[in-house]
């Protein structure tokens, strides 16, 4: 499945050693460009979703089970093999244990990834052109380095004799930097084009992933000569001095209004001290300042709330429920948009989705207030909201609220065309959803098209 046109022949700057601008206006909702990951592969037998935090209390993880159960070897895809060589096949069992105690080739969809890598080359010795444009994280450079050499040296068969050890060791660095999680194939893959965006805060794209393609939708107006930006870091509701110190560790700028000051730090929400404003107090660049009464706040007014910033999440340890969290917030001079308490309900709705005791109604509850505080601090489309609408409309049905389920279809369909495009299978579902909204649990499932899994556990 693929939207919009290729990159080649999209309304955008060509030169990819510089930023990338629209030479088009863009309306939201655009989508601007498509690609095929360059090279893709599954993570092979990994558990990416096991546990192993010997902390973990969790009867059912299956990353903390008591019996050590035996790991089948890995092995190629029939898909991976017409994409490596056969010196990669006939040496792969050996390949694999060279790569799993390296730091940088310890994820068995990196190393396929390399392989097919490789594989290029040794069709077109100029394949890799690309990846030499993009970068890496300099900080692993050498590590980079050594495992070229040691795999050159242990496997020249495998190493194309056309890439020199600089070569190999900068395509490690970028597959471990750039490569983007592929859920349906469950591995990773690498798009060059999307790889060449930099890093926004409050970005002005956002990327859609099918299978093993990629495209670029524009999130709010674009115009001529604005460089295309994408929240490589997911930094969307992050304190301003988290996304600095994230931005740092990856070596980034972010000349977004949030990092440059030009906007309150709106993930650090206070209440107002006048009890009678209904204003939030927000920083901004060490001002704290009320939007309702203007009010500012003295130095030790603002370490004192600071130290509430850091007891805080102590005293979320044990929310349960939504009237624990409520509860705790009355009684905080941190306000309910707060990045702490947003956190304490994006977990309440993980739980939510599992709970089948939790009343629907007391469901809709949490999805309507992770809603509430997404609108609030990030102040344009996202993915997320797609997410949390669709879960709220699914939950108002099983409450039998279908009005208001249908009122949430409609709040999904128009964020999922502006994150992905209206012609996208999941914003034409919405549509179709909104427009004829189920009104039981058997309608539901047959509507998205899935098995009723409770039903199938019955028998």
């Amino acid at each position: 499945m693929t939207f919009g046109p290729a990159f080649t022949a999209a309304s955008i700057s060509q030169d990819v050693t510089k930023p990338i601008v629209a030479t088009a206006a863009f309306e939201a909702g655009t989508v601007i460009f498509h690609e095929e990951a360059f090279v893709s592969s599954s993570f092979g037998n990994m558990d990416m979703d096991g546990c192993c935090d010997e902390d973990c209390e969790d009867d059912d993880c299956d990353g903390c089970a008591e019996e050590e159960v035996e790991e089948e070897p890995e092995t190629l895809d029939e898909d991976d093999l017409p994409a490596v060589s056969s010196a990669v096949v006939d040496h792969f069992d050996e390949l694999m244990a060279f790569c799993e105690p390296t730091e940088v080739l310890n994820m068995v969809d990196i190393r396929k990834n390399l392989f097919k890598c490789f594989h290029l080359v040794e069709t077109n010795p100029d394949a890799l052109a690309p990846l030499y444009a993009l970068n890496i994280n300099e900080d692993d450079a050498s590590a980079f380095k050594d495992t070229a050499i040691a795999l050159r040296a242990q496997f020249p068969s495998v190493v194309p004799a056309a890439m020199t050890d600089d070569n190999v060791a900068h395509v490690i660095g970028v597959l471990n930097k750039h490569c983007h999680a592929l859920e349906e194939i469950n591995g990773s893959g690498l798009f060059l084009y999307v790889s060449k965006l930099p890093h926004a805060c409050m970005p002005n794209c956002n990327i859609t992933v099918s299978g093993t393609s990629m495209w670029l939708t524009a999130i709010k107006p674009i115009a001529v000569g604005e460089p295309l930006t994408l929240d490589i870091l997911d930094l969307f509701y992050s304190p301003v001095s988290d996304r600095a110190e994230t931005l740092a560790e990856d070596k980034m700028v972010c000349t977004c209004p949030y990092c440059t000051g030009a906007l309150p730090d709106f993930a650090r929400a206070f209440k107002c001290k006048d009890t009678a404003c209904t204003g939030i107090v927000h920083p901004t660049k060490g001002v704290f300042a009320c939007t309702g009464c203007g009010a500012t706040w003295s130095p030790e007014e603002i370490s004192e709330v600071e130290m509430h910033e850091v007891s805080a999440v102590d005293e979320l340890g044990d929310i349960e429920t939504l009237a624990e969290l409520d509860g705790v917030i009355a009684q905080s001079p941190l306000h309910k948009f707060h990045y702490v308490f947003y956190l304490a309900i994006e977990a309440l709705s993980s739980v939510s989705m599992d709970d089948e005791e939790l009343p629907q109604t007391e469901a809709a509850k949490i999805y309507r207030r992770v809603l509430e505080c997404l609108n609030y601090v990030v102040p344009y489309p996202h993915d997320l909201k797609t997410q949390h609408y669709d879960h709220l409309a699914q939950t108002l049905i099983g409450a039998g609220d279908i009005n208001g389920a249908t009122e949430a279809y409609e709040k999904a369909y128009e964020m999922s065309c502006l994150c992905s495009g209206k012609d996208f299978e999941e914003s034409l579902l919405y549509k179709s959803l909104m427009e004829n909204t189920p009104t039981n649990r058997e309608e539901m499932i047959a509507a998205y098209g899935i098995e009723d899994m409770e039903s199938d556990d019955e028998e």
